[in-house]
């Protein structure tokens, strides 16, 4: 169970304050089977491909999956993941999904998605999907303007944009999705302009203050900071 609820930024808590283990396993098998159903196809390294049936066969397979792994939240049923995520918040699956693709990768595998032509149908499992296998790269700003292309901005764009305490798309703590976010916006209005935000006393401040510091990476998005 460690291995969900450490998927939670925001720990999220039942009516008792206890973490809500059964929501925790029913999101991840939503997830589950946006990834295994859907006329989605998930193949191995030698590329034999992983099949849990219908729709509805697949939701049934979860849901006896799940119980024989975590027989403490309860019993499910096929309905519980049948047509998987849809009409759910995006950010409530959006961990899981990663999780999945993340662990497919790292089995050798890969993922052949039914899914429309993205800008028909940007599904946040394709999205996840983008970032994981690293079909897309986050853009490094340069001084003048510059175009993303179409994999970064359905990679590193959010769904919608959310507040949290204040603070866009995540927690104040979780800022690699505004960064994300923040490199495509910077790389289309390029530093000399980006400039203006701020005056050029705060900008040397910040410079002058990581002297003798680990920079940003040359060849890639920014540093998380620490």
């Amino acid at each position: 169970m460690e291995d969900l609820r450490r998927l939670e930024a925001s720990g999220e808590t039942g009516a008792s304050g206890e973490p809500d283990d059964r929501g925790l396993v029913h999101r991840y098998g939503l997830a589950l089977w946006d990834v295994f159903s859907n006329n989605n196809e998930v193949v191995d390294g030698v590329g034999v491909c992983y099949d849990l049936g219908s729709f509805r066969g697949s939701a049934g397979e979860i849901a006896r999956l799940l119980e024989a792994a975590y027989p403490a939240v309860g019993d499910f049923e096929p309905l519980d993941f049948y047509m998987g995520s849809m009409g759910e918040e995006y950010d409530t699956v959006r961990r899981a999904h990663r999780d999945i693709f993340e662990r497919i990768r790292a089995l050798g595998g890969d993922w052949v998605s039914d899914v429309p032509h993205p800008l028909i149908d940007r599904s946040p499992v394709l999205v996840a999907y983008l970032d994981v296998f690293e079909k897309a790269t986050c853009p490094i700003p340069s001084a003048d303007p510059a175009p993303i292309d179409l994999d970064a901005y359905m990679a590193f764009t959010p769904e919608k944009l959310e507040l949290f305490g204040g603070y866009l798309i995540d927690e104040k703590d979780r800022v690699e999705a505004r960064l994300e976010l923040l490199s495509l916006l910077l790389t289309n209005v390029g530093l000399r302009t980006a400039m203006r935000l701020a005056p050029v006393d705060a900008w040397r401040e910040v410079l002058d203050s990581m002297a003798g510091r680990e920079r940003p990476r040359a060849d890639g998005p920014p540093i998380s900071p620490s």
